[in-house]
């Protein structure tokens, strides 16, 4: 936790109520409980899990990337023959996902429009006009300033990160407990996915300190 706080841009964005910490805690408190929930005899826990997992993309867009990996965990949940914890998982998520559609919907003119669709600047509304919301392919723009760059990537604000994913590929392909070996596989693809989503975007800017959009999935 020291680590996460002070190794990262954790502290910075703690001091606002909404937003991408909000949402790293949310994801990763749903990600604690979906691995723990393969071993509960009981869904509750899936329940919750993919309820919290869930809200986060209610709180910040960027976490909806490292539902791939949770959508991972929950086939790997009913191939394992936990239909039910798989089922409450899917439920959990489906709620708040379903309530934010429902609010695009009511609000924005469709459930796939979001705030961005509707800019008042023309270079903002261009730049998210292109590819999904301003995410085009990866590009070396992008990699540098949200991985590479000493004022504003990772390697800049959490210089360890390199050592930690290093740590997770060395987890998911142990043989540990089955327990650590699955968190970690899931963990890792969370990372990577929202990773590649950085480092796809056409622009950068906006209020931040370090990789703001790669704050989700730093714990």
């Amino acid at each position: 936790m020291v680590l996460y706080a002070l190794g990262t841009p954790a502290a910075a964005y703690a001091h606002l109520l909404y937003g991408h910490q909000l949402a790293a805690c949310l994801l990763w408190a749903g990600i604690l409980l979906l691995v723990r929930a393969r071993t509960e005899p009981r869904p509750w826990g899936a329940l919750a899990g993919g309820a919290l997992a869930g809200a986060a993309v209610l709180v910040e867009y960027t976490a909806a990337f490292a539902g791939l990996a949770l959508a991972g965990l929950v086939l790997a949940l009913a191939r394992a023959g936990r239909w039910a914890h798989a089922g409450a998982a899917a439920a959990g998520a489906a709620a708040p996902v379903g309530r934010l559609l429902a609010d695009h919907a009511a609000g924005l003119g469709g459930p796939l429009k979001t705030g961005y669709h509707h800019s008042a600047t023309a270079a903002f509304a261009a730049k998210h006009a292109e590819g999904l919301l301003g995410l085009v392919a990866p590009n070396w723009q992008a990699l540098h300033a949200h991985v590479l760059s000493l004022a504003s990537g990772l390697c800049g604000w959490a210089p360890l990160w390199p050592v930690a994913a290093a740590g997770l590929v060395g987890l998911a392909r142990g043989t540990g407990p089955k327990g650590q070996v699955f968190g970690a596989r899931v963990e890792l693809g969370a990372l990577a996915a929202v990773l590649l989503a950085c480092v796809s975007l056409n622009f950068e800017g906006g209020w931040r300190v370090g990789p703001r959009y790669a704050v989700v999935a730093l714990p």
